[in-house]
């Protein structure tokens, strides 16, 4: 068994759902937007900030939802999306690249829910590339063709 995942069945965080292909081919296609818009220069860094969080934050999702499980949890609850899904995985490369996701949190969340917290390019550009390497690894892991992103972070 996986404890990260008995621990969050059993608090109700997570709970087991059939799964098909199509589940995680659309939570793969807003991966690929949110993506996109995180490279947009035309909107502002909070904006592209969030956008790329949310992008590796969905292969978390994808992942967990790929293995059968739905979350069950509401806003401000991306630790758990990721510690589920770093649980799941076993390229340790992709383990590596989610938690250094969860170093984006305290940003994320500041620049969401403080009026004068903003994301700064170097912030970005960091979020845009830990971003792009979970998601080429998780599309490896999740078996979706997606080429490997040689995009310019900023």
């Amino acid at each position: 068994m996986n404890p990260t995942v008995d621990r969050y069945l059993s608090s109700a965080d997570l709970e087991p759902v059939p799964v098909t292909n199509a589940d995680v081919l659309a939570f793969w296609t807003k991966v690929e937007r949110a993506l996109d818009d995180a490279h947009e220069a035309g909107i502002s860094l909070d904006t592209r900030l969030l956008c790329a969080c949310g992008a590796a934050l969905l292969v978390a999702v994808a992942i967990g939802r790929a293995a059968g499980y739905h979350f069950c949890i509401g806003d401000d609850q991306q630790q758990i999306v990721f510690d589920v899904a770093r649980s799941l995985v076993r390229d340790s490369k992709l383990a590596n690249a989610l938690s250094e996701m969860t170093h984006f949190l305290p940003l994320w969340h500041a620049v969401e829910n403080e009026p004068f917290k903003s994301a700064n390019v170097h912030d970005v550009s960091a979020a845009i590339t830990a971003a792009t390497l979970v998601i080429n690894l998780g599309a490896k892991h999740l078996g979706v063709k997606r080429p490997i992103s040689t995009r310019p972070a900023i």
